[in-house]
Formats: C-alpha cells, sequence, structure tokens
C-alpha cells in the first residue's frame, strides 16, 4: 500500500476537512502522513495521526489563520521548495509515492511534482468562485506566485520544469501543467452552483466531515432546556477583522437580551476575551469555544460566518442558518446556501442587534426551512457514502506506478 504526504498550511479548518479522506485512505491500507506547521500537530495527533513540521522558521510566531502569511512569505516558501531546502529531507525519511496538498497552492504542487517526480493530488477545501472558471483561477494562482518570485528562484523554477520532461514557452503552459492534476472538491455536487458543478476536470469527493472526531465535553447543565437554541460563531478567522467581530458579538448579546425566549450559545474565538463583553444575558452561554458538533446535534440554529466546514456540518446535522460572511470565499458559500434556500444571509458589516433578531426570527418562522436542509442533508450523506475521493487517489498511484518501475 502507498505512504500519502498530506501538505497542509495553517487553517484549522482545512486539517478538519481532511480527516475523514485521511481516515478512509487508511482503511483501504494506506499510510497518510501529515506535512505543515507545528501548531496543528496536536490537533492531526488527536485523530490518530502523526505531523513533520516544515517551514518552521518561516513560520515561527504565525497563528493558525494563514491570513498571516504575507506575500513575501509565500515567496520565500516557494523558493525554499525549489531549492530543495525545505522538503528535500523530509522525502527522503518519508518516501511517499503521492502528495496530496491544497489546491490554494497550485504552484507549489507544480514544484513539488517536478522536484520529487511525484504523483499530486490537489485538495479544495473552499468554495471556488463562480466569477471564475479553474482554468482561469489557477493561471492567476500560478502566474501571480511566480511573478513574486527573484530571478534566481524564476530560473530554478523552469530549470525544474524542463529536467521533468515538460515543455513550455509561458508560465501560462505551467499552469496548464497544474490542470492536468487530479482536483478533489471536499464539498458535495448537491451544493454546488449549476454553472460549476458540471467541469469535467473535478471530482467531488463528498463532505469531509468527520462526525466522530473527538471533542472537548460540553456543559449542558449550564443550558436551559426547552428553548429555542441559536448557536453564533465567526470561526476561528474572526480576530483578522476585530471591529466587525466585535460589533457581531454585542450584537448577538443584545438580540438576545430583546429575546428571552431563546437559548444562545456565543463563541468569540481564541483572539477575545469573553470578559470584554461583560456580563452576558442569562440566556447565553459565552466562551471562547465549544465541541461543535455535540452543540450543533441540539441547536435549531446557527448564525455563522459562512466556513465551508461549517456549513457542511450544518446541513449534516439539520440544521438552518443566518449567513453572515467575514471574508474570502465565505461570500462564495453564503451565495450557495442562498440559492438552495437553505438559510438567510445578511450584510455582517451592518448587522444590529435589531436587524439580527428579525433575520433569527423569520428562520425560526420558516417552517421549510427546516425540511430544505433536511433534505440536503441526506443528498449529502448520500455522496459521503461513495469513494470518490480514494479512487481519484488510487487512480493517480496507479499511473504513476510504471513511471516510478522505470525509474527504479
Amino acid at each position: 500500500m502507498a505512504t500519502i504526504a498530506a501538505l497542509l498550511d495553517l487553517e484549522e479548518g482545512h486539517f478538519l476537512t481532511s480527516f475523514r479522506l485521511a481516515k478512509d485512505l487508511r482503511a483501504r491500507g494506506h499510510e497518510v502522513h501529515y506535512l505543515g506547521p507545528a501548531s496543528a500537530a496536536p490537533l492531526v495527533r488527536e485523530q490518530g495521526f502523526e505531523l513533520t513540521p516544515i517551514f518552521e522558521e518561516l513560520l515561527s510566531g504565525i497563528g493558525r489563520s494563514s491570513e498571516a502569511l504575507s506575500l513575501e512569505t509565500h515567496a520565500d516558501w516557494f523558493g525554499q521548495l525549489v531549492r530543495g531546502e525545505a522538503l528535500d529531507g523530509v522525502m527522503r525519511r518519508l518516501e511517499p509515492d503521492l502528495v496530496l496538498m491544497l489546491s490554494l497552492f497550485c504552484a507549489e504542487a507544480l514544484a513539488i511534482q517536478c522536484r520529487y517526480r511525484l504523483p499530486v493530488v490537489l485538495m479544495t477545501a473552499f468554495c471556488r468562485p463562480a466569477a471564475y472558471p479553474r482554468a482561469d483561477l489557477v493561471e492567476r494562482l500560478v502566474i501571480d506566485r511566480l511573478m513574486r518570485l527573484n530571478a534566481s528562484d524564476i530560473e530554478a523554477t523552469l530549470e525544474l520544469a524542463t529536467a521533468a520532461g515538460h515543455r513550455f514557452r509561458s508560465f501560462k503552459d505551467l499552469a496548464a501543467l497544474v490542470l492536468r492534476m487530479p482536483e478533489l472538491v471536499i464539498m458535495p455536487r448537491a451544493v454546488e452552483l449549476p454553472e460549476l458543478a458540471g467541469d469535467p476536470n473535478v471530482a467531488y469527493a463528498g463532505t469531509g466531515v468527520d462526525l466522530y472526531r473527538r471533542e472537548e465535553p460540553f456543559p449542558w447543565s449550564e443550558i436551559a432546556a426547552g428553548r429555542y437554541l441559536v448557536y453564533c460563531s465567526l470561526g476561528s478567522q474572526c480576530e483578522h477583522r476585530p471591529e466587525v467581530a466585535r460589533r457581531f458579538f454585542h450584537a448577538v448579546l443584545g438580540a438576545a437580551a430583546a429575546h428571552r425566549e431563546w437559548q444562545v450559545i456565543l463563541t468569540v474565538g481564541r483572539g477575545f476575551d469573553p470578559a470584554e463583553l461583560g456580563p452576558p444575558p442569562a440566556n447565553v452561554h459565552l466562551g471562547r469555544w465549544v465541541p461543535q458538533l455535540d452543540v450543533l446535534g441540539r441547536a435549531d440554529l446557527m448564525v455563522t460566518h459562512g466556513g465551508t466546514g461549517t456549513v457542511k456540518e450544518c446541513i449534516l446535522l439539520g440544521v438552518p442558518m443566518v449567513v453572515l460572511p467575514l471574508m474570502r470565499d465565505q461570500f462564495d458559500m453564503a451565495e450557495r446556501v442562498a440559492f438552495h434556500r437553505l438559510g438567510l444571509t445578511g450584510r455582517l458589516a451592518e448587522i444590529t442587534a435589531e436587524t439580527l433578531g428579525a433575520l433569527i426570527a423569520a428562520a425560526a418562522a420558516d417552517g421549510g426551512l427546516k425540511e430544505r436542509v433536511a433534505a440536503m442533508g441526506e443528498r449529502f450523506r448520500e455522496e459521503d457514502r461513495s469513494t470518490a475521493g480514494i479512487d481519484v487517489i488510487e487512480a493517480a498511484l496507479a499511473r504513476a506506478a510504471p513511471l516510478a518501475a522505470g525509474n527504479g
């Protein structure tokens, strides 16, 4: 069986999205070993896998979100990959047969493929924007990354591609090489926008949600039973928009104070101190973090930033949503939620206690909302029963096996 190196970034959500596929691969006899920031090691080991820290000097002092990675850091990362400084020792020790890595780093994927002559499968853990076809998006990512390199790293990249047997006349030709790599979208096709769902170069690999992942227990004895339970969270990235996040937290507290018939669970993330918000209303449980699957298992509604992982978990557990996107692909996810009528959406930057209370009340009064979410959840489970992700990876391994034998 194969050894698979999973190279991910700083986003906790990307690791969570990968665990189900990793466990399915392990059940088929493959070994999955993670490469990433040292800060992710406890999370990875908690799920039964090992992580080798990489880019330790580049990532020192950076938190858990790739929002903190500067463009200069990305260029340094790419340069270290091309020159072999970052991964040569790791690759010699692990001897992987395939690398699984985020499609956000598709230029880096090309460097890895050329340097180590290994098959690479791209993993997309975010919503692709409807405005850009896959080919355009990949071309933009690859060219943008290459254009930021210094002259010596550009020359080294071109030499790598040439040594790997590729012929090219422009950076666009290098982007075309990336488009040949298999891509797994860790999201059910059922919730995709119609104009994107038919892309023949993309395989949809189910939710990627591990409903049995280990979580800390939640103090349910502190929660009043029998009330409409609203779970509110902006996820792990809210610290990057602190003023917007604080406005949201105060809006939640205000809405809860005006609706004592609700029970509210509010998390503020690791970057905020709950005490700075003052004493919450009696019907609010306020904290930094909660075991999300456990809470969603009992929630009637979630107010969320629209992170892809969170939305998938809501749908699987039958929880309607109010989506207030904060950044990046969360706006694309909100578009999907609205299109499939799985929740309501609003503008986070303009939210007040009154407008948030009205959105929650409207969602609670929509009798068909929960039925539509439940129906979509069943379609999710049907796609989760497929082996699309494993099939793509094992097909890539099978194609590479004759080449590896020939090189040997």
